[in-house]
């Protein structure tokens, strides 16, 4: 990389704000409650998202999630399986999220830090993890989902998502970049073989969003054994 390449890279980093820092979870939650489109996309989310649930989710099943937010999918893994470790990078999602827990009396949920790919300390194999609306901020897309299958016992499921290579993703990439923050988007083709890297194999994909091509992909897997193929 030449001096130039380096001085850029570094007053690129400089410039763009750490995930941990940016979300404010009133804000975020008004956002997808309170306004039409974040409404709209919150709905076509879940869609796509909980008929995956109904899929892979069993009651007996250990369940982590990175990236946990405000705890919206918190709450749904909750009342589908036996315990959910859920962690988020950002303190304030942290606090609110174990505040949200407290309230609506929900004993079967572990809340913590932990952030992808090298800063997940969660005791223990599980079952299953779920990572939604995470991806798209970290730049190493293979590092991430291999921290997240190595948590899984072989056999167990992954459900993740990221933003795809659409008109919709380049649009929310640039209304991130606006607000300081950096998307990576990735094609299906490039997250699949991601996982397979990663000893992920995908069963399944959806999109959701405004349009056809949608500004979330959702991978359904599961992680591979040390006998299954690559």
């Amino acid at each position: 990389m030449s001096a130039s390449a380096r001085s850029l890279a570094r007053a690129r980093a400089r410039w763009l704000r750490p995930a941990s820092v940016y979300w404010r979870p009133e804000l975020y939650e008004r956002y997808f409650t309170r306004t039409p489109i974040g409404s709209l996309l919150r709905r076509r989310d879940d869609r796509i998202v909980h008929a995956a649930l109904d899929r892979v989710a069993g009651r007996d099943d250990r369940v982590l999630e990175v990236g946990a937010g405000t705890g919206h999918y918190t709450l749904e893994v909750a009342r589908r399986c036996r315990e959910v470790v859920a962690l988020d990078a950002a303190p304030a999602m942290v606090d609110f999220l174990r505040a949200r827990v407290t309230r609506e009396e929900v004993g079967n949920v572990e809340t913590g830090a932990g952030h992808l790919p090298d800063g997940i300390e969660a005791a223990g194999s599980f079952d299953g993890v779920v990572c939604l609306g995470v991806l798209g901020y970290v730049s190493d897309l293979e590092a991430a989902l291999r921290a997240l299958a190595d948590r899984v016992r072989p056999g167990g499921w992954a459900l993740v998502s990221l933003p795809p290579r659409t008109a919709e993703g380049r649009l929310h990439k640039a209304i991130e970049l606006a607000g300081r923050r950096h998307v990576s988007l990735r094609s299906p083709a490039e997250a699949r073989e991601a996982a397979r890297r990663a000893r992920l194999q995908v069963d399944g994909e959806a999109r959701a969003g405004l349009t056809s091509g949608g500004i979330t992909l959702l991978l359904e897997a599961r992680r591979r054994g040390s006998s299954d193929p690559a």
